[in-house]
């Protein structure tokens, strides 16, 4: 059914379609006997839990963010969501899988992996976001498909 991929390389996030998508990208790998390689991607974004040091009417004159230890544990959290996934996913030992998570953004995370790999498949999910929101975020599925050395498969979410 599939071409001969080397390798499977699934974007996930923490939402709640990367179990299927993962399940998904698992079964693909399996039917090829390829390494599936998950990548998470935790972007480091101004987050309302996070706020701004005014100096004297200097304008977010300093950024107060996460410190290393809370990135550090967002990483560590991410990776144990994904294991617990894949072990619910996958009961054997038919596929390699190797996990990362990164705090480069998406669409360079995925690229990036998929530039090393000339036989590979893309595995994302693909989100009904609405059109403003859309326009404002863009979308890294649709980057990707446009952006993408190698073959990608969506799966609608």
């Amino acid at each position: 059914m599939y071409k001969m991929y080397k390798k499977v390389i699934v974007g996930i996030d923490d939402d709640d379609h990367a179990e299927s998508i993962l399940g998904a990208a698992i079964k693909i790998a399996k039917e090829v006997k390829s390494k599936i390689i998950i990548a998470s991607s935790i972007p480091f974004m101004l987050d309302s839990a996070y706020g701004y040091n005014s100096i004297e009417g200097g304008l977010m004159s300093s950024y107060i963010g996460p410190t290393a230890e809370q990135i550090d544990d967002q990483v560590h959290n991410r990776k144990q969501l994904i294991e617990a996934l894949v072990a619910k996913i996958v009961c054997d030992d038919e596929v390699e899988v190797e996990i990362i998570v990164s705090l480069e953004d998406a669409k360079d995370l995925i690229l990036g992996i998929a530039a090393k790999y000339e036989q590979s498949l893309i595995v994302l999910g693909a989100t009904s976001k609405k059109s403003i929101e859309r326009f404002f975020v863009g979308s890294v599925a649709q980057y990707i498909v446009n952006n993408a050395p190698t073959d990608v498969y969506l799966i609608k979410a």
